[in-house]
């Protein structure tokens, strides 16, 4: 049954093409039409798809403009709930002129236009849209204009949800309603101020902003505290250093009476030495390193912004050294 359906529907669309009149569509065309009409049906009928549908029928009716691509618009819009676009498309069918030696398919297609327009001019809601506090704003149903003539009185809409908004440059109101078939409803929107309320709103809910300042400090803190974990870390390779140092040395002073070495302690010597000074500088680097963690965290604390500097100088002298600076 579907096959022929679609049969008669190519029949009419060649056989109005063949007329003078509809003769505008190129061979390329009329076959793309054809294609379209045929995904279109298949993806309503049987895929139950009738948006991607819909894309299809009107994609065939913007080119070939006759009766039967154009009922097969409207009859998808009513089935998606769109009567204000199907009736617009039923009226452009019922307007177009019977051509002589048309095909019968398009008679079939005005009287089927004509009944669809009888089932749904009813189920159109209607809306009265007022205004309070709103002289001269514009009205947006769903986005979509409101013309200013339109306000106070009864306008179309289709069925469903909507949302309007009426707004002046300094005003501004909204409301939500939902429209059943065939209902009448009246709503009225009070415009508000939007100045410095919205203002003062937005300026409550803007998140803190973490300023340069704060974001050093922070940066500074770390950097603190990873000082303290290398100069902890220095401090416990300067204590294995000193340790062997002082074993060596131990050793050294019975083996080297009057602090005179015979040549088989020159290594022991040599060794020893090596150990005291790496325990030394070792020493030296745990003492710079806690003494920058403490100035970084000290400069670091959120409640002093100003920039400060540190100085540390180390310095080793006879048999001892230490670090001198200024912060």
């Amino acid at each position: 049954m579907v096959s022929n359906v679609r049969g008669f529907a190519l029949v009419a669309l060649v056989v109005a093409l063949s007329s003078p009149a509809l003769a505008d569509p190129t061979a390329q065309e009329k076959e793309t039409a054809r294609n379209l009409m045929d995904e279109g049906r298949e993806l309503r009928d049987d895929k139950k798809d009738p948006k991607s549908a819909l894309a299809r029928f009107k994609a065939a009716d913007a080119i070939m403009h006759v009766p039967t691509t154009s009922i097969e618009v409207a009859a998808t819009e009513v089935s998606l709930g769109l009567l204000v676009e199907a009736r617009e498309v039923i009226a452009k069918i019922l307007a177009t002129q019977v051509q002589k030696g048309e095909p019968i398919q398009f008679k079939d297609a005005r009287k089927r236009a004509q009944t669809l327009d009888d089932e749904i001019a009813a189920k159109i809601p209607t809306i009265v849209v007022t205004l309070k506090n709103g002289s001269g704003a514009s009205v947006l149903i769903d986005n979509d204009a409101l013309p200013p003539s339109l306000v106070g009185l009864p306008a179309r809409a289709n069925p469903g949800h909507h949302v309007i908004i009426a707004s002046t440059k300094s005003m501004e109101g909204r409301t939500e309603v939902d429209l059943a078939e065939g209902e009448k409803k009246e709503v009225t929107i009070t415009l508000e101020s939007r100045g410095v309320e919205h203002e003062n709103i937005a300026h409550e809910t803007q998140p803190p902003v973490e300023t340069p300042a704060a974001s050093h400090g922070s940066t500074a803190r770390t950097l603190g505290f990873i000082m303290f974990g290398v100069g902890g870390a220095s401090l416990i390779a300067g204590g294995i250093t000193g340790v062997l140092t002082f074993t060596a040395q131990s050793d050294l002073s019975t083996k080297c009476p009057n602090h005179i070495c015979g040549p088989e302690s020159h290594d022991e010597l040599s060794m020893a030495s090596t150990t005291g000074l790496v325990s030394t500088i070792t020493f030296i680097a745990a003492g710079v390193f806690v003494t920058t963690g403490i100035v970084a965290v000290l400069l670091g604390k959120p409640k002093n912004t100003e920039a400060k500097t540190a100085h540390v100088t180390p310095w080793i002298g006879p048999g001892s050294a230490g670090l001198v600076g200024s912060f």
